[in-house]
């Protein structure tokens, strides 16, 4: 008989950094039912209403896993499975709201930006995960007023450059001799 069979290895979860897995687990809150159709997880919307925060913690972190996975299995980084597997705006809600960063740019740029966040050692997510959206549009309001204030604003004590002042007093000769 053959030994194979006695020489199997029992499956091993997948090598993460704790950090990416933290990160994972933050990006998978809140978009529970996104990822699990993504990875073709079954989870039925009444049951994530009704079922209790520790069955809720058990699917999030079979979602956790199943992600950490799918990294594994196609050998991919943390960046590259947010911007092949995740819309650009998932994304920027996730910077918006769970990191406090900026949420512009395309898939690629923003899943960077995430990993950028999620390689520190130290990484948890931000309380800027608490604002709601109302907080977050009322944010951008005053930054875009902050910003239209400074532009529109004409630049004090700016002179005219020599040449501008040539041309205005060419300009005015020549409407003086022409209507003469």
């Amino acid at each position: 008989m053959s030994r194979r069979s006695s020489r199997r290895q029992q499956a091993v979860k997948p090598a993460i950094p704790p950090n990416i897995e933290r990160g994972l687990a933050s990006l998978v809150d809140g978009n529970e039912i996104l990822v699990a159709s993504m990875l073709s997880i079954k989870t039925s919307k009444k049951d994530d209403d009704d079922s209790d925060d520790d069955d809720k913690a058990a699917k999030r972190s079979a979602l956790v896993t199943a992600l950490a996975e799918c990294m594994t299995m196609n050998h991919l980084s943390a960046e590259a499975l947010l911007s092949r597997f995740f819309t650009a705006s998932v994304l920027s809600a996730y910077c918006i709201t769970v990191l406090g960063v900026s949420g512009k740019g395309n898939e690629a740029t923003l899943a960077a930006r995430i990993g950028k966040k999620w390689s520190r050692p130290d990484f948890v997510a931000t309380t800027a995960g608490n604002n709601t959206t109302a907080e977050i549009d009322k944010k951008k309001e005053t930054n875009e007023n902050v910003q239209t204030t400074k532009i529109a604003e004409p630049p004090r004590g700016k002179r005219r450059s020599p040449s501008t002042d040539a041309k205005i007093k060419t300009a005015k000769k020549r409407r003086s001799n022409g209507s003469a």
